[in-house]
């Protein structure tokens, strides 16, 4: 298949009515030239497993080849961890800024993810996993709108949201 047919092959579980499917990031200019060839799959950066057990758990039967687990998020240096995790924070500002959703589902966050004392626009984390770090959103303040964590997983490290404040929207934290 030509590069240029290739796409995220992240499918979401969730999807909302009159939207799709597929890989929420893959209109953006700079994600389609980026993709990663993993197992015989194509991820976005967002989506990218964070190991192959991971992997293998969401992905099993659709894997056609070895993986190479130098290029899943757990291989990833701490400027690497840290530059995705600006990148989502400047995504949740910009969100919040236009007073937009920010639509995060099935974002993988490698390590540990610092979303506290931070006033939050409607944020969708469904499907999420925070793997190998703490995710904390203590003091965090969901003013924006709903916040979903639907299906959402942690693991790896601890989740706070001791004070965090609700007061957007409806909160969702079922499996």
């Amino acid at each position: 298949m030509p590069d240029t047919e290739k796409t995220c092959c992240y499918r979401n579980p969730f999807p909302v009515v009159d939207e799709k499917e597929f890989c929420q990031f893959m209109p953006e200019d700079d994600v389609a030239p980026n993709l990663i060839d993993v197992g015989g799959l194509v991820f976005c950066r967002y989506h990218l497993p964070f190991s192959a057990q991971e992997m293998k758990e969401d992905y099993g039967e659709r894997i056609t080849k070895d993986i190479d687990t130098d290029l899943l998020k757990d291989a990833w240096n701490k400027n690497a961890v840290k530059a995705f995790n600006a990148d989502i924070i400047d995504r949740l500002d910009e969100a919040k800024s236009k007073k937009k959703l920010c639509d995060l589902t099935g974002a993988v966050f490698p390590g540990a993810f610092d979303c506290r004392n931070r006033e939050l626009p409607a944020v969708r984390f469904m499907d999420a996993r925070f793997s190998g770090g703490h995710a904390n959103f203590a003091n965090a303040q969901f003013s924006g709108g709903d916040a979903w964590f639907t299906n959402a997983r942690f693991s790896g490290g601890n989740a706070n949201f001791y004070n965090a404040l609700f007061s957007g929207g409806h909160a969702d934290f079922t499996n």
